[in-house]
């Protein structure tokens, strides 16, 4: 009985560790370069010449 739990968990290792290599593999094809830009367009806000950090 302690064997199929074993073998169940290492079932589930298995699968998570091809899982992680293709996810790893298709962010290599990804330019990186190009998430940094998208992710900066999106989190910098501009800079308020009155120098307050209320919202506009």
């Amino acid at each position: 009985m302690g064997t199929e739990k074993n073998s169940q968990q290492d079932r589930a290792g298995v699968e998570e560790s091809q899982q992680d290599q293709r996810q790893d593999d298709v962010a290599k094809q990804r330019p990186g370069q190009q998430d940094e830009q998208i992710r900066d367009a999106h989190s910098k806000k501009p800079v308020r010449k009155d120098g307050s950090g209320e919202p506009a």
